[in-house]
């Protein structure tokens, strides 16, 4: 491997845990997801991993909050590989897969072990 071999960035805009209260700038609403995504591409990065959220902050596993914020993702930046995450404790598998089934993301997530999450 070599610094001229091709790559693909990614990052995660908002990760899943996290609050305003760790970080101020975690994005909230689609409009937010949108423009942390323009400044991750616009520093290189092909793909955004989407843990979504409802405006108010809460996680959400719900089909039309992971929809709304890669259409503003999408509609910001253009040609970007969408990826949704998949990670969750307590949400059932058939919750997880719905969003993936009713948004057809470019990419999900497949989570197989330990994430940590005890560690908040």
């Amino acid at each position: 491997m070599s610094l001229d071999d091709p790559v693909i960035i990614t990052c995660s805009i908002s990760g899943s845990l996290a609050n305003r209260e760790q970080c101020p700038a975690i994005p909230y609403t689609p409009a937010e997801y949108a423009a942390e995504a323009r400044r991750i591409v616009d520093e290189g990065a092909a793909m955004i991993h989407i843990h979504a959220r409802r405006p108010d902050g809460a996680p959400s596993y719900e089909a039309e909050d992971f929809q709304a914020i890669a259409d503003a993702i999408v509609a910001e930046v253009g040609d970007v590989i969408v990826n949704f995450s998949t990670g969750a404790i307590g949400v059932p598998v058939d919750k997880r897969i719905a969003y993936l089934r009713a948004c057809r993301p470019d990419v999900a997530a497949l989570n197989m072990g330990s994430m940590n999450y005890a560690k908040y």
